[in-house]
C-alpha cells in the first residue's frame, strides 16, 4: 500500500527522501515524482518515464497502465520490488491521488507490486482525512509526521554537520549559541 511522511516547511522529509535514495538498494526499482503539479495522465506517464518504461505520445490511460503493470510484474518475477516516491504531495489533486490508490491495486494473488511512498507536509495530511479520501486512506500503512528538531537534537545535528563537513579544526557553540539556533530554526 502507502506509506505517508508528513511535516512542516524544512522538517526535512525532502532531505529523507534524497538521503534514503542515496543508499544502495539493488532489490528496489524506483520512480521519484518531483513535480506534483501534473494531471492524472501526465503523473502517470511521469511514473512510467522515470521507471525507464517506453510510452508512445498518444497512449490512452488504460494502455499506460497496463504497460506499467506489464512490467511490475516482469520486474516482480525477476526478485525485485518498485517504489514510486512522490514528494511535494499536497499539491496533487484529488483525481491524482485516486490514480495512485488504483496502481496500488497492481498486484499478484499474494504480493503488491508496487509500494507508494508519498512525502508531503501539513495540508497533505488534512487532504488525506477528507470523507473522499476514506479508499486511499485506508491503504496507508504507515503514517509519520516529522516534527521539528528539539533543542537537544539541534545540538547533536550541528555537531554532526561540522563532522560530515569536515571540520579541520574543532568548532564548539555554547548552549545558549544553540539555543539561539534552535529558536531560529523553529
Amino acid at each position: 500500500g502507502f506509506l505517508v511522511i508528513s511535516g512542516d516547511v524544512g522538517a526535512g522529509k525532502t532531505t529523507l527522501l534524497r538521503s534514503y535514495l542515496a543508499a544502495d538498494h539493488p532489490d528496489l526499482r524506483t520512480a521519484v515524482i518531483l513535480n506534483t503539479g501534473l494531471d492524472p495522465d501526465g503523473l502517470l506517464k511521469a511514473i512510467a518515464e522515470d521507471l525507464e518504461i517506453a510510452v508512445p505520445a498518444d497512449a490512452s490511460r488504460k494502455a499506460v497502465i497496463d504497460l506499467l503493470r506489464d512490467n511490475l510484474l516482469e520486474t516482480f518475477a525477476g526478485g525485485r520490488q518498485t517504489a514510486i516516491f512522490i514528494d511535494e504531495a499536497q499539491h496533487l489533486s484529488p483525481e491524482s491521488l485516486e490514480l495512485l490508490r488504483m496502481l496500488s491495486n497492481l498486484e499478484t494473488e499474494n504480493e503488491k507490486l508496487v509500494q507508494i511512498v508519498l512525502f508531503g507536509q501539513d495540508p497533505l495530511r488534512e487532504i488525506l482525512a477528507r470523507p473522499d479520501m476514506f479508499q486511499l486512506r485506508s491503504r496507508i500503512a504507515v503514517h509519520r509526521h516529522l516534527k521539528p528538531l528539539g533543542l537537544a537534537e539541534t545540538g547533536d545535528y550541528v555537531a554532526h554537520r561540522l563532522t560530515a563537513a569536515g571540520a579541520a579544526i574543532p568548532v564548539s557553540f555554547t548552549p545558549a549559541a544553540i539555543k539561539a539556533l534552535h529558536r531560529a530554526a523553529d
